[in-house]
């Protein structure tokens, strides 16, 4: 049975509250040091005063490239439409407990059944865009077979094809999060694989954090 653990990538590290303990411990203001940078990546740190921490930060700063500003704006964006009333973010894992109520309740009802695409399939002539193009964030191959990699969509999934490319299986369809950032094949045991969820320019899915739980893949 070839499984995987997954993990979200947004949460992949953490941080000591360093701003929760700014006073008692003198340390710089946040106008003084880009405390947002370890709160954005912390689960437990508020949104709002994450926010405001940032602000404060770049309040009197020149914006300039490779700085974070940018990508701190796009997460802004992002975990704006995501979380609490009161600024505090929603589990890691709140929707793969959703999806698996939702399977528990719906156990005993039929399927939605099969389904078939029907188009379109070609590229109008007037766009302008790069035809039959998707953005792949990860890519990972089997330790002993060339034909056989795998790769990983920030908005479509992990992908496995065991014929060099010619052919491919999507393996996540029945996963809450259709981003995937990063893979890590098991060399000692190559049925087992491990994925990063969620876009990691934090714009196009998010992650879905299921710590030390196995999956059957395309289950």
């Amino acid at each position: 049975m070839k499984s995987f653990y997954l993990f979200s990538i947004a949460f992949a590290f953490f941080f000591a509250n360093a701003f929760s303990t700014l006073n008692a411990q003198n340390q710089p203001e946040p106008s003084e040091h880009p405390y947002w940078i370890e709160m954005m990546q912390d689960q437990n740190a508020n949104f709002n005063a994450t926010v405001d921490a940032f602000e404060a930060y770049w309040e009197n700063r020149e914006i300039t490239k490779g700085s974070g500003y940018k990508p701190f704006k796009r997460w802004e964006y992002m975990m704006s439409q995501r979380v609490n009333p009161d600024g505090s973010r929603p589990a890691p894992d709140r929707e793969l407990k959703a999806l698996q109520q939702f399977r528990n309740t719906r156990s005993n009802q039929t399927t939605g059944g099969d389904w078939e695409a029907l188009g379109p399939f070609t590229v109008p002539s007037g766009y302008n865009g790069y035809r039959g193009l998707g953005r792949i964030n990860a890519l990972a191959f089997h330790p002993s077979d060339e034909n056989h990699f795998y790769i990983g969509a920030p908005a479509g999934g992990l992908w496995e094809t065991t014929n060099h490319g010619a052919s491919w299986e999507v393996l996540t369809d029945h996963l809450p999060t259709l981003g995937v950032s990063a893979i890590i094949v098991d060399y000692s045991n190559p049925d087992l694989i491990l994925i990063g969820t969620g876009d990691r320019d934090a714009g196009d899915a998010p992650g879905c954090l299921a710590r030390r739980r196995r999956f059957k893949l395309g289950s």
